[in-house]
């Protein structure tokens, strides 16, 4: 019954792992996704008076 209670437990382990790992990508997106909301703010500016030709 021991091989069987460590494999649950391995298991467990793993689908912690798993969650903490999605946890932090999430985070780390959420980072990217507001850096990147950052970037367009400070550039639309900028962009917005442009000659249309450099947009191409």
């Amino acid at each position: 019954m021991e091989m069987g209670e460590s494999s649950i437990e391995a298991a467990f382990d793993f689908s912690e792992e798993l969650l903490l790992h999605a946890l932090t990508n999430r985070s780390i997106m959420k980072n990217m996704e507001d850096v990147t909301n950052n970037l367009f703010t400070v550039w639309n500016p900028f962009i917005s008076i442009l000659p249309p030709s450099y947009l191409e």
